[in-house]
């Protein structure tokens, strides 16, 4: 067998590099392909380990080569490989391997990694609550809303997220996204974090959950259907009404949600949004109105007068800004106008300010906070 010379072990990290660079645009490809698929959870981890072992096999080729040229030391091919097959283990482990790969909501967004999410203000504005990657997948953590205090509130190696405060300020509704079966549940927990209590136990993807003005109920989406439960686990009900984003209207009488339209086969693009009122003791549903237009991730005003939102912005389509509009779609406003990706908008319990998610060019999240009005942006801190 030919013995690893130094330009042998060049050329193996010439075709290593080459092969990064394949297997990079191949799992962004398939993390897309894959969205919201839980096989993808375990897909994922084998193509990083396959990253990583590409990686040390890359360095390790001509550093083997020059040893065996400049020293006495025989570096047989059995060795390497079994060199470059430790180091990668211990690489793609030291990364987060098993435990976080598989945790990481990156899969379900295009196979970017996971920046963290669902920044939202405490019921008296003087905190903020969020999901961050941290710890290699989502946590809740709470802190002051100047970005001091940081303060993680949960610990299970399950993905959580997207967490919302009650209105009486005590307690705080979340998700678990179990890692393995890839099923979410509704959470609930005390503002500092104690008495984290699992409410539901046989849905698939639960989501968006808000509480009722008095703090008793909670609405939330189910398998894309609105779902009630109280805030102590009793009396759940999923009802065969579909809608996005459930959240009670201010005299806990009504509940807003709403659909979206899409173009259909093959790019099923949105093209307008639905929004509709639901009386909760008669379940009658009333059309609030229609938004022609690609929205996301839509949030109400406390006052269900004006609605906050992403939309993508030039063409083609480059960075997600944050707008804002009354309910009916008139008065659109855009509040960004910058090269980061923003995510996940919602308004302070009085309406006067908008926080959100901005993503610098893949550099990691920042919590920003501004006026409704756009005015005053700032960074209170990183999500990660």
């Amino acid at each position: 067998m030919v013995k690893i010379t130094p330009k042998i072990g060049f050329i193996i990290l010439g075709l290593s590099f080459l092969l990064l660079v394949v297997e990079i645009f191949g799992t962004t490809i398939l993390g897309v392909a894959s969205m919201g698929a839980d096989s993808g959870l375990y897909i994922f981890n084998i193509l990083y380990f396959i990253i990583a072992l590409t990686v040390t096999t890359g360095i390790l080729a001509p550093i083997c080569g020059i040893l065996n040229k400049k020293s006495s030391i025989n570096i047989s091919w059995q060795l390497f490989s079994a060199l470059a097959l430790i180091l990668s283990i211990i690489l793609f482990l030291s990364l987060g391997g098993l435990e976080s790969v598989d945790g990481r909501w990156s899969h379900f967004s295009g196979g970017g990694s996971y920046i963290g999410s669902n920044p939202t203000f405490s019921s008296d504005g003087t905190k903020v609550i969020f999901s961050s990657p941290n710890t290699g997948h989502g946590d809740i953590y709470v802190m002051d809303i100047d970005g001091s205090n940081r303060k993680r509130l949960t610990t299970s190696k399950d993905y959580e997220g997207e967490p919302i405060c009650s209105p009486d300020g005590s307690k705080i509704c979340y998700i678990r996204k179990d890692r393995y079966k890839g099923h979410s549940q509704i959470y609930i927990m005390d503002i500092n974090g104690n008495n984290q209590k699992k409410l539901t136990t046989n849905l698939k993807y639960s989501s968006s959950c808000s509480f009722s003005p008095d703090s008793k109920q909670i609405v939330f989406n189910s398998d894309g259907k609105i779902c009630l439960i109280n805030s102590n686990g009793s009396d759940l009900r999923c009802l065969n009404i579909v809608g996005t984003n459930p959240t009670f209207s201010p005299d806990g009488k009504s509940i807003y949600y709403y659909t979206a339209k899409d173009s259909g086969a093959p790019n099923y693009k949105i093209i307008a949004i639905e929004i509709w009122k639901l009386d909760v003791d008669t379940l009658k549903i009333r059309a609030v109105s229609t938004i022609q237009g690609e929205l996301y991730e839509i949030k109400f005003s406390p006052n269900f007068k004006r609605i906050v939102y992403t939309a993508w912005q030039g063409s083609p389509q480059q960075y997600q800004q944050i707008f804002i509009a009354n309910i009916d779609g008139t008065s659109i406003v855009q509040l960004t106008n910058s090269k980061e990706l923003k995510s996940t908008p919602s308004f302070s319990w009085d309406g006067s300010k908008i926080i959100f998610l901005s993503e610098p060019q893949g550099k990691g999240g920042d919590i920003m906070i501004m006026n409704s009005d756009g005015s005053d942006l700032k960074s209170i801190g990183k999500i990660n």
